[in-house]
């Protein structure tokens, strides 16, 4: 008998929860799989599922047997890893999620240095804002914005975005120039919403430990912080943006910064992934690579 397929035959029955649809996830015939089982218990002297018409039920022995089955199968998983590591060949399909702007901005550019250096691996990049299910949409690396609250996965702190209350110097000429926070009631203030969320015209600001708030309004509303950026070179109003996609414009003077003294929340960006005894390769050559750019 080949004992360790039989053993992994086992503890997909006990996964499954039948016979029948182990055989299904295998790829095997039915009667196969209960074969192997059997020959478990003959080899081991000791009961391991309990057969009805109707169900199965795990023994003592036969969990017992299954912890040991998840042991041997992390640890092949871990050789696997240790072993592809070795050979500096790094293959297989590696799944990432990133919000859209980070992406275009800070991401995208540079994607071309990953590809080249693992050329083997398949990179599967999704653009989404919305929070995914990591490991049940099958994503072995996420990127997101905000603090995160699942605690069942591993967060680390890539950066954090720092928001700007931003005008042309156009638009400030012609309407004036806010000096604090309430002077925001007489200006067109141009507001981002997520898709499907409600309306953000709340626009928060700190001054040392004061905290402020002022419900804005204005003749644009959107999720597309591109055409929000847009907008406000245009000269149409004033908009709270990050400072990642602003570089540019504040430097060359399109832009400038409006209520500096006041402060808007730095928002952080995490690597987001699930939580495992080991980290994939694939998963760390990535982390690190996005590590790498953004320390430039």
């Amino acid at each position: 008998m080949d004992l360790f397929s039989d053993l992994m035959v086992f503890a997909k029955v006990v996964e499954a929860g039948s016979f029948t649809g182990a055989a299904d996830q295998l790829g095997l015939a039915k009667s196969s799989v209960s074969k192997k089982v059997s020959a478990l218990e003959v080899e081991y002297g000791v009961r391991l599922i309990q057969r009805t018409t109707r169900q199965l039920s795990i023994t003592e022995e036969g969990m017992q047997l299954y912890d040991r089955c998840l042991r041997l199968r992390d640890e092949l998983a871990t050789a696997k890893i240790q072993l592809t590591e070795f050979s500096g060949k790094l293959q297989g399909r590696l799944r990432v999620s990133a919000p859209p702007l980070f992406s275009q901005i800070c991401l995208s550019p540079h994607l071309h240095e990953f590809l080249l250096a693992y050329p083997d691996l398949e990179l599967d990049l999704q653009l989404n804002d919305e929070y995914s299910e990591l490991v049940d949409e099958g994503y072995d690396v996420l990127i997101r914005t905000g603090e995160q609250a699942d605690s069942s996965l591993i967060c680390q702190r890539l950066t954090s975005i720092q928001p700007r209350v931003v005008a042309s110097p156009g638009y400030l000429k012609n309407r004036g120039i806010p000096k604090k926070p309430d002077d925001l009631l007489d200006h067109n203030c141009l507001i981002w919403q997520r898709a499907g969320s409600a309306k953000r015209s709340l626009w928060p600001f700190l001054r040392g430990k004061t905290q402020y708030s002022v419900n804005v309004s204005g003749n644009f509303i959107g999720n597309d912080l591109n055409a929000l950026k847009q907008a406000v070179i245009g000269g149409v109003g004033i908009a709270i943006l990050p400072d990642y996609m602003l570089a540019n414009e504040l430097s060359e003077g399109g832009v400038v910064e409006v209520l500096p003294g006041y402060q808007q929340r730095a928002i952080p960006i995490y690597l987001v992934y699930a939580h495992r005894k080991q980290m994939t390769a694939k998963q760390r050559v990535f982390i690190d690579f996005v590590k790498s750019i953004i320390a430039r």
